[in-house]
């Protein structure tokens, strides 16, 4: 009996020995995978271990065993990693309310080196970080209180993208060759300060929200503001600056700009203080659409290259003569003459805005160009009774530029070196006369003109333009006459209804003496057309008479008609030695629809230096003929 007892027990014996190694056993191996996670999960030793990834509170710890335990006092900290990843995000959290900073780190080829999404308000700081080469550096979406300082942005597409993230403090960073170094939308009451820009490609900053505090930044090379009751102050512009202000309550104090070009351009800016600002080069544009009813409350102690800015609104009588202006803006002003002024390096010089009877003369103007749009030797909006005369503009994306208004004169200026030297848009009742335009990319460029008239285009020289010497699209009821235009691209490139071009000289222009480009109603004559690479075109156009011309030494044809063309008429003009290129072919081309050439009451056509007897045959689908040739050249 006791051996049966003994051996009962030594079996329970045995049964908990093996129950308590088996115990063992399994609190060891426990303990060994809770080890190796915690391991493999912390630093440099994630899932995979070019990227951090935290979706919950509990990743801090339980994921990553960071040091901390995520308050305000003692926050998670995420520090002295070097991370990259072409494919996605380096570091990733969202929907966190524990306090967190990341620091130390180098983020870099990857979409987004940090990306924070909807995490608790005033968690976050990022600081001592360095971004490269990322297409975000950092991005956060309704985060509210973030605080990024002291970190490198360099070689992104975005350094910083915020979105529905109120409140941001973004402090002390350095930002260099970027797209876009800042970006803010939707993303109200941020404070932006201390940070340096270096070489952005494009805009440094540009924010689509309210209630922003920009200050104390260096080398800003671009910042759009768009929303309301932005502070920009104490910012200094060593790159090439400009601010864009499409916004009310804008206040912009004590800034400097010292690029090769800066500008503030302000749009419709109300209950808005402009003050004590300066420029070396550039200066302020209002746009184009300024109102009198849209003026900043105080807009004084201005400067450009070390000149005041005069600033005018609803005075009448004014007269500036010889003045030491570095700009001038009149608004809702009458009797406006400014005189005898010089203006250098500036965005634009003499701007007036819905004013009357105004003359601006013997200024001479050397502005910047910018963009081939942006920058205006003088500049008038909604203006009537204008007279322009006896100015001389160099250097500008618009010599002189009129938008908008009546009866205007512009004569005996000067001008060169400029994208466009006289573009008017938009206007009733123009005379353009007595003009040298020379060495520009388009001499005189007139748009948008239908239903007005009369208007003159007369002895102007427009020659060694890059482009067209003259320049009418969109016009209605006008007369082109006795101008100069030699050596441009096109000398006359119309689009225009019901117009007179007569007694030009059209000289060696390398496409087109003559572009017509869908006209109505043209009449051409007594043009001296010679030396071009094709004498007169035509293009969707109707009813154009060429008649009375001397049409000579084109390179191609020196009449052209395209297939889109209908019921031109070319009659009793001089076709001497054209199609110096192509020797075989005759004089002119026609591929239009019921042209013909030559006089059908008087039964007289042209005289073409190569016709020897019969018809004259012109090349083209058309078939047509000349079927009255003239023996000699014609007088007229």
């Amino acid at each position: 009996m006791v051996v049966c007892w003994n051996m009962e027990q030594k079996k329970k014996n045995k049964k908990k020995y093996y129950g308590a190694i088996i115990i063992a056993a399994i609190i060891i191996i426990g303990s060994v995978i809770t080890v190796f996670l915690l391991n493999y999960y912390e630093k440099n030793g994630v899932v995979s271990s070019n990227y951090i990834e935290i979706a919950q509170d509990k990743d801090f710890k339980f994921k990553y065993n960071f040091p901390g335990d995520g308050s305000s006092i003692n926050p998670y900290i995420i520090e002295n990693y070097n991370l990259s990843r072409t494919d996605g995000i380096t570091i990733s959290i969202s929907f966190t309310t524990k306090h967190f900073i990341i620091r130390n780190c180098t983020l870099s080829d990857s979409h987004s080196g940090v990306f924070l999404d909807n995490i608790a308000p005033d968690t976050a700081t990022i600081t001592n970080n360095t971004f490269i080469n990322n297409l975000y550096g950092l991005r956060a979406y309704n985060c509210m209180s973030l605080n990024i300082t002291q970190s490198i942005f360099q070689s992104n597409n975005i350094g910083v993208y915020l979105t529905g993230s109120n409140y941001a403090s973004i402090s002390e960073i350095t930002c260099s060759n970027h797209t876009n170094a800042f970006w803010a939308e939707d993303s109200e009451y941020g404070h932006f300060f201390n940070n340096t820009f270096l070489d952005s490609e494009e805009e440094a900053g540009i924010v689509f929200s309210n209630h922003w505090t920009i200050e104390n930044n260096i080398d800003v090379s671009m910042i759009l503001l768009t929303g309301n009751q932005h502070l920009y102050y104490n910012n200094v512009f060593y790159n090439n600056g400009s601010v864009i202000a499409n916004i009310d309550n804008f206040y912009m104090a004590d800034n400097y700009f010292a690029g090769e070009f800066n500008f503030v351009t302000i749009n419709e800016l109300k209950h808005s203080f402009i003050v004590n600002n300066t420029f070396l080069n550039g200066g302020f544009d209002f746009g184009d659409f300024t109102s009198a009813d849209n003026l900043p409350y105080l807009f004084e102690d201005n400067f450009v290259n070390n000149k005041p800015v005069l600033f005018l609104a609803n005075q009448a009588e004014v007269l500036i003569d010889n003045s030491t202006f570095g700009q001038i803006f009149c608004f809702n002003c009458t009797n406006v003459n400014v005189s005898n002024g010089n203006f250098t390096n500036t965005i634009s010089a003499i701007n007036c805005y819905e004013c009357e009877n105004v003359t601006i003369t013997n200024n001479t103007v050397t502005s910047i160009r910018v963009d081939e749009e942006t920058s205006r030797g003088l500049f008038t909006f909604g203006c009537d009774e204008t007279l322009v005369a006896n100015n001389t503009i160099t250097q500008c994306d618009f010599g002189l530029y009129i938008y908008f208004a009546t009866n205007l004169t512009v004569q005996d200026n000067f001008f060169t070196q400029n994208n466009i030297g006289i573009k008017v848009e938009v206007f009733d009742k123009f005379i353009i006369q007595d003009n040298n335009c020379t060495y520009n990319n388009e001499g005189i460029h007139v748009e948008d003109m239908y239903f007005s008239g009369p208007n003159k285009v007369l002895n102007n020289n427009c020659s060694y333009n890059t482009n067209a010497g003259i320049r009418l699209f969109s016009v209605d009821d006008c007369e082109i006459k006795n101008n100069t235009l030699t050596n441009n691209q096109f000398g006359l490139y119309l689009n225009v209804d019901h117009g007179n071009i007569s007694k030009n000289t059209i000289l060696d222009n390398t496409l087109f003496g003559i572009y017509f480009y869908y006209s109505d109603i043209c009449y051409v004559y007594e043009n001296s057309v010679i030396g071009n690479e094709l004498g007169i075109g035509l293009y969707r156009s109707y009813y154009i008479f060429i008649f009375h011309n001397n049409v000579t030494s084109s390179n191609t044809y020196g009449v052209h008609i395209s297939a889109t063309t209908y019921y031109s008429e070319v009659y009793l003009n001089n076709f001497i030695n054209n199609s110096i290129l192509y020797p075989s072919n005759s004089q002119a081309f026609d591929d239009g629809y019921d042209s013909i050439f030559y006089d059908s009451d008087n039964m007289l056509g042209n005289y073409w230096s190569d016709w020897l007897s019969g018809n004259y045959s012109i090349d083209g689908s058309a078939g047509t003929e000349d079927i009255f040739p003239q023996s000699s050249p014609i007088v007229f």
